[in-house]
């Protein structure tokens, strides 16, 4: 043991700091995203509860940044979530229904071209993060039925 309690970032009055930093800075730097996603990770493994708390944090945030029309920081906080999946923190099935949920807005009557553009983009954008998650998961069959739908929106 190396002696450092795997608790001690989180102290009452700190946790909200560090999981706001983690997502500021996941939007900030994005060269350094599958950084913050493996600390996200050991924190979960650790105290499972922060995990799920960070994902509440998380989805507060997307929603307050498509409020604001903050595009860019949209994006690169939906690709935050998809690195999230190889460190056991989200669920292959949350994020296909997320990206389900932005390809039906992208399909309805209406939408403008540039947002229906911005909508697909942004699930294209994650297929590195997560192709080989679902390459041999449960999920499989659901992605290459997003695959497909993607493939046909082009």
């Amino acid at each position: 043991s190396s002696g450092i309690n795997a608790e001690w970032p989180l102290r009452p009055g700190k946790k909200e700091f560090i999981l706001n930093s983690l997502v500021k800075n996941a939007i900030g730097q994005p060269e350094k995203m599958t950084i913050y996603s493996t600390l996200v990770g050991l924190l979960n493994v650790k105290m499972f509860s922060t995990g799920g708390e960070f994902l509440v944090l998380i989805m507060e945030r997307l929603g307050t940044l498509i409020d604001d029309a903050e595009w860019r920081s949209v994006q690169l906080l939906i690709r935050f979530l998809a690195d999230l999946i190889n460190c056991n923190v989200v669920l292959g099935a949350s994020l296909l229904g997320l990206f389900d949920t932005f390809i039906a807005t992208a399909a309805q009557p209406g939408v403008k071209p540039s947002m229906r553009d911005f909508l697909l983009y942004s699930v294209m954008q994650c297929l590195p993060w997560i192709g080989l998650h679902f390459s041999d998961s449960k999920d499989q069959v659901e992605f290459d039925r997003l695959l497909d739908i993607l493939e046909t929106e082009k």
